[in-house]
């Protein structure tokens, strides 16, 4: 193959000699290497990040020794660390965090998120999996749909909080494993009712709750976007973790997200559906038996932040980062004894209006 691209470029450059077409010289474009694209910002981005509220002692085992928080290892119900990061948060131009549902997590979200100076300034978020106990949200059994309707009962004093993220009255809810929603058709031709089921789900939640919701799907892969096209439309918009350990695409991973992405955005905006992108400075998850090692880059990171805003939508300007400070899987941007705060610098310089 590196023999036939030479030879085609021995070609071109051989044609463009003869004929003195230096203005139409394709050599040189073929030899560039892939660059970020330029995007100007005329207005901010709603930036979010997944927040980890489960740091206590115990859970400090699984990182990597590489990086150390600036606080230290610290516990995440501690005010003080709170008040910390949320001025990192704010600094930084972070708009809002997602945090797990869990009883743990709403617990410190309804009990310590209000007495933290300057939290009233940051928005939250709750990330959840409509999954069930069998790992599957089966939309045909009626037992499935009333733990979820149960679930998000027990959910709505978070909803209620002053600073919850909501979009047009909305409470904005990140929806993970949405792919293994269940039944799931055949093959592409066949009728998709996962589609009438998150229909009527969200029906019924809105009965039982008081609340529609605005769903973002934690569901575009580098897998193609045209296998169930109408169940995108299912959701009002789709985010992204482009994880990998296909040694094929991490060597020129942005390159290879790149060309995801513009294929994904183009079957979501004919859909009507936003894209929300999810960007990440490196990861390493070894510690928690899981294999992908991306090693963090600001220079990744920095063009990570330029494909977000080439591709996010225009309406919902929302940009997803994972994560603020999960330590585990090595995705945080929180300052590190390491590499400081550049992290949280390039999210200002990149993704906000200068």
């Amino acid at each position: 193959m590196k023999i036939a691209i030479r030879t085609l470029i021995s070609i071109v450059v051989a044609i463009s000699a003869l004929y003195g077409c230096k203005k139409d010289d394709l050599s040189e474009d073929l030899l560039k290497p892939w660059k970020a694209p330029e995007t100007e910002l005329k207005a901010d981005i709603t930036l979010g990040a997944y927040y980890t509220l489960s740091f206590k002692d115990t859970n400090w085992l699984n990182i990597d020794p590489l990086y150390l928080p600036d606080l230290g290892k610290y516990n995440s119900a501690d005010p003080a660390v709170l008040e910390q990061h949320v001025t990192w948060a704010l600094a930084s131009g972070i708009d809002f965090w997602i945090c797990s549902h869990n009883a743990f997590n709403d617990s410190i979200m309804l009990n310590v998120f209000p007495s933290v100076p300057g939290m009233s300034d940051l928005q939250v978020a709750l990330d959840l999996s409509l999954s069930t106990q069998n790992n599957v949200m089966d939309f045909n059994d009626s037992a499935d749909i009333q733990r979820v309707i149960a679930d998000f009962k027990t959910m709505k004093p978070v909803f209620e909080m002053p600073n919850y993220l909501k979009i047009d009255g909305k409470p904005v809810v990140v929806l993970q494993s949405a792919y293994n929603y269940e039944p799931r058709p055949l093959s592409s031709d066949s009728t998709d009712t996962r589609v009438q089921g998150m229909l009527d789900l969200r029906a019924v939640l809105k009965d039982s709750t008081g609340y529609d919701y605005y769903f973002i799907a934690n569901y575009i892969t580098f897998n193609n976007p045209d296998r169930y096209p109408e169940y995108l439309g299912a959701f009002d918009a789709l985010t992204t973790n482009m994880f990998t350990d296909r040694k094929a695409l991490s060597n020129s991973l942005n390159e290879n997200i790149d060309l995801a992405w513009a294929h994904w955005n183009d079957v979501l905006n004919s859909q009507d559906v936003a894209f929300v992108p999810g960007i990440f400075p490196g990861r390493n998850d070894t510690l928690n038996t899981r294999t992908d090692v991306l090693p963090r880059s600001e220079a990744f990171f920095t063009d990570q932040c330029k494909l977000a805003k080439h591709y996010m939508n225009d309406n919902a300007r929302i940009i997803i980062i994972n994560s603020f400070n999960n330590w585990n899987s090595g995705t945080q941007v929180e300052p590190a004894n390491t590499y400081g705060e550049s992290y949280l610098e390039i999210l200002s310089h990149e993704l906000k209006v200068q």
